[in-house]
């Protein structure tokens, strides 16, 4: 299996994980951007790098502010927590699940946890 860069994988992770949460098809995202469907499964799987035009139009179709897709980044770097690579894994694992219902239960259940602990 080819090695791909964990940044573009952690930005696809996030793109799907958005992508999921708003129940929106890969299809719906392709037609919005003008692509193809492919095109974004690439993206989020990080096989293919999401160009800076291409990540805005992403954020704002989205509704996901573009420093989502980047957490812990500075103004000029973006560097990995630990925190930041247990994330990073997990949106490998995600990104890997061939089962829709199970990705989409599994996206479910993450966006749960969160509202559950920022409401403490």
């Amino acid at each position: 299996m080819p090695q791909f860069d964990p940044i573009d994988m952690h930005v696809g992770a996030v793109l799907r994980a958005q992508r999921l949460r708003m129940q929106m098809s890969l299809s719906d995202l392709a037609d919005a951007l003008g692509i193809a469907y492919q095109q974004v499964q690439k993206y989020e799987t990080g096989r293919n790098r999401v160009s800076a035009s291409t990540l805005y139009r992403i954020a704002k179709t989205l509704r996901t502010p573009i420093a989502d897709f980047f957490p812990g980044s500075g103004a000029n770097e973006v560097t990995l927590t630990a925190l930041d690579r247990w994330d990073l894994s997990a949106g490998e694992v995600f990104a890997r699940l061939d089962d829709p219902g199970l990705r989409k239960a599994l996206a479910g259940l993450i966006d749960a946890l969160g509202r559950k602990s920022a409401v403490r």
